[in-house]
């Protein structure tokens, strides 16, 4: 396959937004960035914490990755 190929093939993947379980996906992925944005300035503020940008991101990774596992119909 050619390059031209895989790109015409990345944005046909690209352009299932109106796929209802890409929309859910989504969804859930943004409400945890947003859970842990807020988790992470309430440390900050509150807890007089630092700011770990990097343990935040790690954070996010993680429980994205557990939810959409979790969320899958094909789980061994």
């Amino acid at each position: 396959m050619s390059l031209v190929g895989r790109r015409s093939n990345r944005r046909d993947q690209l352009r299932i937004g109106g796929d209802k379980n890409y929309k859910v996906v989504v969804q859930g992925l943004v409400a945890i960035a947003v859970w842990c944005i807020w988790k992470a300035r309430n440390g900050k503020m509150f807890d007089n914490g630092k700011d770990d940008s990097e343990e935040s991101f790690g954070e996010l990774r993680s429980l994205g990755f557990f939810w959409l596992n979790c969320r899958s119909k094909h789980r061994n």
